[in-house]
């Protein structure tokens, strides 16, 4: 496969660090449409690193790069852990397991690893090059911050990518340039904020609702779930998503699952079968009740995990997935860069995007 250019030199920087250099981690940042993951599948292939094995954080963004080639590709979970058997109270956990050592692994998505899995993966002790778009929203809480400064980038969008509705408005927002003029083309509408919002059929239609604000996010899942039916705290076919850590049951915060079974529920709690992303099944989890719907992370029981309803998220636990068709509704903070949070919302659809704001014309 012939690289481009600024391609080739990402190559050659990479090649350089992994011969000439003893240190553990480089960091590799490319925007949306800059063939990064093509760069990535060249140096998974090529002879100049020795044994190159490829993971992602979550099932989607394996899917991704096994589409572009890279096909023993696998999650970042699949990997590392192992299962062990269970604790006393019948929990299955899950351990850092003897790996097969590649010379190079390569993380794609990297921007959305948690701190507990970057440090399970340096202790490997293997050469790593973590790569992620360097473009999107700074990490928050327990994320590594990989990509907060990335030491080679990958910046020069290719011609076929300025040809993409969806990519050429997202680089244009990323540039500063809020959008301004209503849009209705294949595969992009930029509308007002208005009656839209308010059909909850629709809504359904969409793989993913991305919002800024938590009160947004809670007041969408709550009308979802009621047009769904759904009237216990927790349902079969609930779309959750994860809201804290647990290393031994392999569920980091920001994942997408689906509630597969229910075992028990009680007052507070609730022991459930969920599906994730990767189509994995996690068995006999516990989840502490209180936590759905609630805006504040409250304090968990022991061994019980955290969730929240996923019908609708914040742009920040959206880092890293990408749906095919995304809605994203816009709500100004002056807490982040506008910039930022657009092009991320935005870079989060695969195939179709709607996008909704107050700031274009009536």
């Amino acid at each position: 496969m012939e690289l481009t250019e600024h391609q080739q030199g990402v190559y050659d920087a990479v090649k350089e660090w992994f011969r000439g250099s003893k240190r553990q981690e480089l960091t590799f940042g490319g925007y949306a449409g800059t063939g990064k993951t093509v760069t990535a599948s060249v140096i998974a292939s090529g002879d100049d690193f020795g044994y190159v094995h490829t993971v992602a954080p979550t099932g989607k963004a394996v899917r991704v790069l096994r589409s572009k080639g890279i096909h023993d590709a696998e999650t970042i979970h699949s990997f590392v852990y192992r299962f062990v058997g269970k604790d006393a109270n019948g929990q299955p956990i899950f351990d850092t397991k003897e790996t097969e050592e590649p010379d190079l692994l390569v993380a794609d998505e990297s921007s959305m690893v948690p701190m507990p899995v970057y440090q399970d993966l340096l202790a490997t002790g293997l050469r790593i090059l973590w790569i992620g778009d360097h473009g999107q929203l700074e990490p928050v809480g327990e994320d590594a911050g990989l990509m907060k400064d990335p030491e080679i980038r990958l910046e020069e969008i290719l011609r076929q990518a300025k040809e993409s509705p969806i990519l050429a408005f997202a680089h244009e927002c990323r540039q500063g340039i809020p959008p301004r003029d209503r849009i209705d083309v294949p595969g992009l509408k930029v509308d007002r904020i208005s009656d839209y919002l308010y059909d909850t059929e629709r809504l359904l239609s969409f793989g993913q609702i991305l919002v800024a604000f938590n009160r947004t996010r809670t007041s969408l899942n709550n009308r979802i779930r009621e047009h769904l039916g759904f009237k216990a705290k927790v349902e079969v076919g609930d779309k959750l998503i994860i809201r804290r850590n647990n290393r031994r049951r392999r569920i980091f915060n920001g994942m997408i699952v689906v509630v597969e079974k229910i075992h028990e529920l009680s007052g507070k709690e609730a022991t459930v079968d969920l599906r994730d992303d990767d189509d994995r099944l996690l068995e006999e989890v516990k989840l502490d009740l209180r936590q759905l719907g609630n805006n504040q992370l409250v304090d968990p029981f022991p061994g019980v995990g955290l969730a929240d309803y996923g019908y609708a998220i914040t742009v920040h636990k959206s880092q890293g997935s990408q749906w095919d068709r995304v809605l994203v509704v816009e709500e100004f903070c002056p807490k982040w860069s506008m910039p930022r949070w657009r092009y991320t919302a935005q870079t989060r659809a695969a195939k179709e995007l709607v996008y909704l704001t107050n700031e274009v014309k009536r």
